[in-house]
Formats: C-alpha cells, structure tokens, sequence
C-alpha cells in the first residue's frame, strides 16, 4: 500500500516480478482497478490514472454513445437518472513499459520448481537453467557451477536478502526445500550497485510469506534400489546395482494469525537416505592371521598382548585364507540424514506504511559414516549444524521514499572426530589395513556472523535513485589437529601380530624443534567487511534509460585474535624470487592480534547501463551494461596458514617391541634426520589485493507475443587479480630448511566471451525454456586450491571429476606459461525444461476421469565437453609442476577404438615426454567428449473439493537420466599410464569423486534413477 503526495504521485519499489492487481483510491472519488499487470525482473511500469467523483457515475457531456474496438457496432450508455450524456468507454488505464536495470538477470518459475524433475530438491541448483552456466566441471567447490567464465567459487547466495553462503568452502549455507520457495532471482551479468561481493553469479531466494487464507502442501518422496538402473561399469564388472533407500517427507503452510495484519509461515523437511558406493577391495587380516595370532604368547613377545588385545575391543570382519592377510571387497556406506526448518512471520502495520518481517531457519546435516572402518568403534560421524535469523522492516517514508532496514545472524558448526585419539593411526607397509582410525585429523570449524543493511529508494521526477550501505561482523573458530595422534608402521602384518612397529611419526611445533612439543591447534579469527553503494535509473525520454552507479567493496583481512598464533611467511630481500626465498622464514607474533595480509582498501566499483525501447511499446528492448565486481577470498583459501608451524617427524623405533596403544616416548626413538617436506607452507602474499572482473553485456529483449519472450545478450568479462597458488622451494632448492611453499597472490587472470540465447513460452498449459550458450573461457588457472592436501572441499555435497591436476604454475614464477583454455571452458551448452499438461481425453465418465490432469515434465541438457591436457610420463620433475606433454604427430592424435567398457581415444605415438620445460602442447588444448542428459517427470493431479478450491492430490514419477545413458569421460591424461586402461582410455559412465551424498545436482551423472513423490496441497 503507498499514499500518494500532493501531486498525486506515488511509486511502489521493491516489488517482486510477477502479475499484480493495482487499485487506486481517494476519498470522494470512483476507486479504478487495473488486473493482470505483469511486472518484469529488473523491469519497471508507469500508469496514469483519472479518476471521477462518486457523483459522476458516467462522464458528462463528453459521449452518448461509443464505438466497441474492433466493431462497428455503436453502445449507447445510459446513467441511472436516464440522462443520455453521461456515457463512456470502458477501456482500462495502458500503462508504458521499460527497463529499470541494465541487468542478466531472471527469476525462476515457480512452476518450473513445482513440476520440474528436480534432483536433489535444492532451489538453489536451478540456477543451472539459465544460459551461460557450465555444469559439472572438474572444479567441485561451491555447486560446480561455472557461471558468466567465472570460477565456481564466484558466487554470492542470499536467502531473504541476507547473506546464506558457506565461507569455508563457499556455494550456498543452507538447503532450501522448494515449497519453502516464494521467488528465486538469479543476475548472473552487471547487476546493480545494491549487490557486490561476487564477479560471478547472484542467487536471491524470498521464502514463502503467509497469506489471507491457509495454505499448504504436504508431501513424501521415495526412493528405491530395486526402481533403479545399474550402470555401465558396474555391468560390464558383473556387479550388482547398489542399494538405495531414501526417504523425504516434508510440509510447508502459511496463513493469517490476524486477517490483513500478521501472517505465518513455516516448512519443515527430512531426509534419510541409506546408500552404498562401488565396491573397494581391502586387504585384511584373514583367518590364518588371526589362527597364528592365537598360538603366540606374550612370553614371545611383549607386543602380542597389545595386539590381542586390540582386536578383542575392535573386531573387524576376517577373509578366509591360509595367508596372514587377504583382499576382501567392501561397500562403503553413503549415509545422510538432513533437517531443514523454516519459520517466518510478516505483520503489516495500519495503514501499510510499515511491514515487518522475521524468518529463522534450521538445518542439521549428517554423515554418520563419514569416516569408515571395518573394524568396530573406528566410525565417526560429519555433523554440519547451521541456524539464521533475518529481521527487516519495510517503511513508506513518502509517497516517494521507501526505507528498508534488514539485520541477520548466522551460524555455522562443522566438524567431526577422530575416534579413539588414544590410539595412533596403525599402517602396514604390505597395504593390510590394520585396526584404528583412518583419519589423520579431527576438525571443527564455527563461523558466526552478524550483518546489518540499510537502503532508500527515492523516486524524484525522472529519477530512481536508491543508496545505502551495511557491514558484515565475522567470528571463526575451530581447530584441524593434524597428525596429532601419531602413526606407528609395521613392515608387514607379521610385524603387527608380534607388535613389533619399525617407525613412528608425528607432527610437531616446528618452532620448537629440536625439542619435541605438539603444536598448537585451536584457532580464533575476527573478520570484518562493509560496503555502500548509490545508484540512480534516469529516464532521459519514454523510451531511454540510463542506468549508473557507484559501490565502494571493503573485504577488510583475517585476524587471529587468539592465543595460538599462524606462524605467517617472511621472505626475505633479493632481486629474484628464489632470493627472496632463501632469506625468508617463518615468523609467529608472541601476542597481540594478528593479520593474516593486509586489508585492501581500493575496492571502488562503478557500474553503467542504459535501455532503449525500439519499438515504442515496451516489447523490444536494446540493453547494455558494464561493470566492475569483486570477489573476496574464502576461509580454506587462508586458513591453511594455521598448519604453518606443524612439522612432520619420524623416527625409527629400535626395540623390538613397543606399547603402540599409546603415544610414543620420543626421546627413546632415532629422529630421522631432514626436512620431510609436510606439511606445505601457505604463504598469502601480505598485500593481497581483491580480484575483480569486468562484466559487459549487449542485447536484445524481445516478448514476441503475450506468450513468448526471447533475449539475446552478447556478454564479456575480464578477469584480473584473480587469486592463484604457485609452488616455491621446489625439491626444497631455495631453502633446504623449508618444505614447498604454496604461494597464494594475484597472479591470475581470464577473459570470457559468449553469446547466450534465451527463450520462454509460457501458456496456461504448456511452459518451456530453451537456453543456449556459445562461450570461450581462458585462464592461467581454474583453482587456487586443487591438489592441496588441506583442501576441505569434500565436506561439500558436489563433487568434480576425479582427476584434478594440483595447482601450481609449470614452472615457478611464470604465471604465462599456462594461459589456455579454462577448466570450465565449455564451447556449447544446451538446457531445455518444459512441462506440459495433456490433452483431456474424450469418452465415457470413468476413462475421462482416469486420463485427464496428467502433466508431464522434462529437463534435458546437450552440451561439449571438458577440455584437459596431456601430462609427461612424470608430471612433477625437474622442477616443473604438472608437466605437459610434448606434441610430436598432430596426424594421429585422435584414432578412437572401442576397448571394453570405454574407448581408447588418444594415440600415445602422437606424444613425447619433454626433455626439458612446459612442454609445447598447450594447456587444457584438447576438448573432452560431449555430454547430454535427460529427465522426466509425469504427474497425476485429483481435485480433492473437501479440501477447498486449492485442493488437490498430486502422485508423480520423476526418471533422472530416463534414457540411462552413459556419457563418455575424459580420457586418461597422463602418458606414464599403462595397459587396455591406462593413457588415452575414456571410460563409459563419468566418475566423480564420492561425496556420500545422493545426486544433489539437476543433471548429474547417475544411472537411471526413479523418484515417486505423493502430495496433498490445500
């Protein structure tokens, strides 16, 4: 509701898109109503309105009778007192259409999220319809979504205009259920100067708000095994599919509490899902093992009754074999339980001059299988455990001024254990798994987070001017306990019945070394961001608009404000960097605060755009933007300098015997002398300095007819300052005190062009999408963190592609060697959704009745591939870091042949191992087979009239990957591979990295899958 002004103008701002009713009236006067307004994303309607007094029931003197459009029939309108010169036309106020922003930018349908096949059932993921989005890239951090050339760690996900984003590992904090779901915008190009802190993609989701009548959806979704396809692989191997169960209920249901005043909202949802991944082979200690265990006494020595009693505690499962050890296949549980929780209440203050707003949401995520052992006690659960909170009040200031105050708490708990940290890691050098924890580390991370925003919209004349700022408070804490509980090696099992160990190591303080003292874990950070922006829409003509802004970004740096400081690399002075290398050290403050690098204060941001109305109408539109985004660093990026001072240490047990049940006494041990080279050192260059990127776009908005819209938008961007890892001290050449040391600092770059094409037809029975995207992305790397061995990227629930080459410049210093094709760089992308209703059947009452309120849905995606590269015989030699191949026949590159269950694509005669150097083929120059995907989705509505008029019952079968095709992978890259599998062999059935969680993405790479759903909605 808005009031207008003297002048009787009045402007109603921060609408969300979609059909309006608007009603204007004054007191004393005929109320005017205008229905089905359509407002657009980013879009903008003005209307002129007369109105009549109450006395004037018809417009006098002005028409006795009119023309009906399109007819020459003539009406003659007569009043109640008779007169006949009070006549009118009863044509509705037309209002002009324009644009507000010069934007990419669209919201999803609800009813794409409704009817969609939608695996995982996160609405976070349907980003992966829009054009310009390259979907499972080898990058798995945030969704693996590369949007607009940009890695998929460029992302800023907000829940109710507040921020909902996993700083850890980024991609968004929470799930949310679709029908929790009211609108979910997605800018994925030069979005305006209210919206920051990503160059790549912004994901907005409004929760559902209650209403003036109750409504909800109740509903259940199974899965089943035994409904499921086996895949190519597992086939060919003769091994069965895997066992599947997986359960998902949930409700969501809104209403008043106070008609027209407070309202409610709240959704809650549950998943359990039972499931177990490809069969492993382990090597275990058999039946002779346990046999020849048993005819041992502790008089032969000490270490038997350690072992004894060992496996009393903690049995494990025994092959049956003569042999002291034996392989054993084992299914690894894929175990998730999920909450997910919502509330949110609205209340509108008399006169709607005032609305409020408060929505708290839970989520509990668990893994309980995350860490694995077949030997009893050693399992450990992942918990992931977040809460939010959001408050914002919406103001009427004047009928020209709106004000919107929001405030938002966030929580995040990550973590898990290394069960029994009494005893140390045992391992076998013959590869027999022996009893114990396989984890080298316990880890809990928790982040809390505090922001607050402020913004005005002020309308004036020709102008839409909106300003405002905010700040972001972060609190971290947690610890990663590295190596802490020690590790004793056996040569063989033999040596572990006798226990008998040959060696022990640990991690210790490498400041402290020579003594022998355990660093230190827990850690306590504070960081602190803040931003303000002012933007103004100009509308210099009906039908021209300017767009131009200004942001000003404030990342503000890490500081730890704990007791246990970072020990932070110094280098030293000298002309080269080995120089600099050779005099560094590592250098840990006593106390005080302590900055992890500096804070860059020149993050000033400008933003401009403009529209143009071709036709005059509104319907095609030419739009232009250009804009300056940057991106901030997340945790894992810095948080790996808390390792800097762990050190690890072995040392040779020279006794026979040894309690390896507990702790070493390491001053009875030989320390083996020289710097074992783990863990890294991350050195963050101090002036670290925000990457950003230079969006740019130009294209066409056309609405056909009423129920067809097409965009076509020539989009670029230039990144610079992209943050990057290099490997220094090589082979511990420039500071043989010092292991590696990933270097982290702006020495990235990419640019990225394409041409995306969009369409949307839209009837009352049929909706489709088509989205089509030509792109290029160059980079000199696509990931700062692959290959770190502290890389926390698998407690995300997407995965990449297995094979990740680790980051690192070929050779040290030359960031320009490896300029190529991006990770993500995927030439061609098709994404189609539709959902339709069927045609109602004609015949007798009871087939009429089975065969209508059928409605089918699909979501189908054709695509390129992946590009990759060919790496050396030995990819990490003579210096160089991932080492290319040397390209030697171009003529018989490619002589694909089948080859059991994949097809041997490359010819290794067509490549040579490099006597020195890069190597002269070039980064990621080869393009990986091309991919395609289908869903679909069939659903089964029944009227359900004792429910009211929203009543109905919904059945649906939802078919992921319903062809059960089999994608072809990315062949083997590395020369050094060999046999029928080895270099060149691209295997039917992408693999992913296991992440223990089902398909979470639209159009992952799965078998055939089946999901049957039922839901009551009134």
């Amino acid at each position: 509701m808005a009031r207008s002004g003297a002048t009787g103008y009045f402007v109603l701002p921060l609408l969300s898109p979609g059909a309006y009713r608007l009603r204007i009236e004054a007191a004393g006067y005929q109320p005017v109503e205008v229905h089905q307004l359509d407002v657009p994303v980013a879009g903008r309607l003005d209307f002129q309105f007369r109105l009549r007094p109450q006395s004037d029931v018809w417009q006098a003197g002005q028409y006795r009778s009119v023309f009906l459009p399109n007819s020459d029939a003539i009406l003659t309108f007569y009043g109640p007192d008779v007169d006949t010169s009070r006549s009118a036309s009863f044509t509705a106020p037309r209002g002009s259409k324009g644009a507000l922003e010069a934007s990419i930018s669209q919201v999803v349908d609800p009813e794409q999220v409704r009817y969609l096949p939608l695996a995982g059932r996160d609405v976070f993921t349907t980003l992966i319809l829009q054009p310009g989005v390259a979907a499972g890239t080898a990058n798995s951090r945030g969704l693996g979504l590369a949007v607009s050339g940009q890695r998929p760690t460029a992302s800023n996900f907000l829940l109710d205009g507040a921020e909902n984003n996993n700083y850890l590992v980024s991609g968004p904090l929470n799930s949310v259920a679709p029908e929790a779901v009211q609108e979910y915008r997605i800018s994925t190009n030069n979005f305006s100067a209210e919206y920051g802190r990503t160059a790549g993609v912004l994901a907005n989701a409004v929760t559902r708000a209650g209403g003036n009548q109750w409504h909800g959806v109740a509903y259940f979704y199974l899965k089943n095994g035994v409904w499921n396809s086996n895949d190519f692989q597992r086939n060919l191997a003769g091994i069965p599919r895997p066992a599947l169960h997986e359960a998902q209920p949930g409700f969501q249901a809104g209403g008043p509490i106070r008609r027209n005043r407070l309202f409610a909202s709240a959704s809650l949802e549950y998943l359990r899902s039972r499931g177990y991944g490809d069969p492993v082979t382990v090597q275990l200690p058999s039946t002779g093992f346990y046999s020849y265990l048993a005819s041992l006494v502790p008089a032969f020595t000490p270490g038997v009754a350690y072992t004894k009693q060992l496996l009393a505690d903690h049995p494990g499962p025994a092959p049956n074999s003569a042999a002291l050890s034996a392989p054993m296949d084992v299914a690894l549980p894929n175990f998730v339980n999920r909450w997910l929780a919502l509330e949110r209440i609205d209340y509108a203050a008399p006169g709607g001059r005032h609305r409020i707003s408060v929505r708290a949401n839970e989520a509990r995520l668990e893994r309980p299988n995350f860490i694995w052992s077949p030997f009893q006690g050693f399992n450990a659960p992942l918990n992931d455990n977040t809460f939010g909170l959001v408050g914002s009040v919406t103001s009427s200031l004047s009928p020209t001024v709106t004000n919107e105050v929001r405030v938002s708490f966030n929580s995040d708990e990550l973590s898990w254990d290394r069960p029994h940290p009494e005893i140390p890691t045992l391992a076998s050098s013959d590869q027999t798994l022996l009893p114990g924890s396989l984890a080298f580390y316990a880890y809990r991370n928790r982040s809390r987070t505090f922001e607050a925003s402020d913004g005005v919209v002020w309308s004036r004349g020709r102008h839409l001017m909106q300003f405002g700022g905010g700040f972001l408070l972060r609190g971290i804490d947690g610890a990663l306990t590295a190596g802490r509980d020690g590790r004793y090696t056996f040569d063989t099992v033999l040596q572990f019945a006798t226990g008998s160990p040959s060696s022990f190591s640990t991690v210790l303080d490498r400041g402290a070394l020579p003594a022998y003292r355990l660093p230190g874990y827990d850690s306590t950070y504070r960081y602190n961001q803040f931003q303000w922006y002012a933007q103004d829409t100009f509308r210099v003509t009906r039908r021209l608009v300017f767009n131009y802004g200004l942001r000003y970004e404030n990342f503000g740096a890490p500081t730890n404000t704990g007791a246990v400081k970072d020990a932070l690399f110094q280098p030293g002075t000298g002309s080269t960097l080995s120089a600099r290398i050779a005099a560094g050290t590592l250098v840990t403050p006593s106390g005080g605060s302590e900055q992890i690098y500096r804070s860059d204060n020149g993050g000033w941001a400008a933003r401009l755009g403009g529209s143009y109305d071709l036709s005059g109408h509104g319907n095609l539109l030419l739009r232009g933007g250009y804009g300056i985004f940057y991106d901030r660093p997340f945790d894992n990026l810095w948080t790996n300098t808390g390792l800097n001072n762990s050190a690890l240490a072995n040392f040779d047990i020279p006794a026979d015997t040894t309690n390896f049940l507990a702790l070493a006494q390491l001053s009875t041990y030989l320390l083996q002398r020289g710097n074992s080279g783990f863990p890294n050192i991350t050195w963050v260059d101090s002036g670290l300095r925000n990457a950003y990127v230079q969006n740019f776009f130009l294209g066409l908005q056309h609405q056909v007819a009423r129920t067809l819209t097409v965009e076509v938008n020539g989009t670029g961007a230039l990144g610079r300052r992209l943050l990057t890892t290099d490997m220094l001290n090589r082979g511990f050449a420039d500071n043989p005190a010092l292991p590696v040391i990933l270097y982290r600092a702006n020495q990235g770059s990419s640019d990225y062009s394409a041409l995306q094409v969009l369409a949307r037809y839209r009837t009352p029975a049929v909706q489709f999408q088509a989205a089509y995207t030509w792109s290029h992305s160059i980079d000199n790397q696509s990931t700062p963190l692959a290959g770190d061995f502290f890389d926390l990227a698998f407690v995300r629930l997407t995965s990449g592609q297995a094979y990740e080459a680790p980051a690192a410049f070929t050779l040290q210093g030359n960031s320009r060697a490896d300029r190529g094709n991006s990770d993500f760089d995927q030439r061609q992308n098709v994404v189609l959704s539709a959902t339709a209703n069927l045609p109602r059947p004609r015949g007798n009452a009871l087939w009429t009745w089975i065969a209508r309120d059928w409605r089918v849905s699909t979501l189908a995606s054709f695509r390129t591939g992946f590009p990759y590269t060919v790496y050396s015989s030995s990819p990490s030699s003579g210096g160089a870091v991932n080492q290319r191949a040397d390209f030697v026949n171009p003529g018989a590159i490619f002589q694909p042949s089948a080859s059991g269950g994949g097809v041997l694509l490359l010819n290794r005669n067509a490549f040579a191992d490099p006597l020195s150097g890069a190597g002269n083929l070039g980064r990621n120059s080869l393009g990986g087979p091309g991919l395609f995907n289908i869903d679909l989705s069939l659903d089964r509505s029944i009227p359900l009239q004792w429910l009211g008029e929203a009543g109905r019952l919904h059945f649906r079968a939802d078919a992921f990957n319903f062809l059960n095709h089999a994608n072809l992978g990315n062949p083997d890259p590395l020369l050094g591979d060999s046999g029928p599998t080895g270099f060149g062999y691209a295997q039917f059935g992408r693999k992913a990295a296991p992440t223990g969680f089902p398909g979470l993405l639209p159009l992952n790479e799965t078998a055939r899958q089946i999901q049957l759903m039922i839901r009551i909605e009134w």
